[in-house]
């Protein structure tokens, strides 16, 4: 597959608010493709067991939870910015 291009999202969860730059869209996926390394950049901590996908902020603790899906990705809804 190819990558179509890199933008920025905008993941917003509980009043807290993180950019993530050079997030790749793959258009066959409809998705854009982030990745655990992106998330630590910004600070984060990412825990993954059980099949679940848990999102610390080293102040707030937990912002964002998601289950894995039967594809075995990690699904977080986010906004992008344009």
């Amino acid at each position: 597959m190819m990558v179509m291009g890199k933008m920025s999202v905008k993941l917003k969860t509980e009043g807290l608010t993180q950019v993530v730059r050079d997030v790749f869209f793959i258009h066959e996926l409809n998705n854009n493709l982030l990745s655990i390394g992106q998330l630590q950049d910004r600070g984060l901590a990412i825990v993954m067991k059980d099949k679940a996908c848990k999102i610390y902020h080293p102040i707030r603790g937990l912002i964002m939870q998601t289950l894995m899906a039967a594809n075995r990705m990690f699904v977080l809804l986010a906004t992008m910015i344009t």
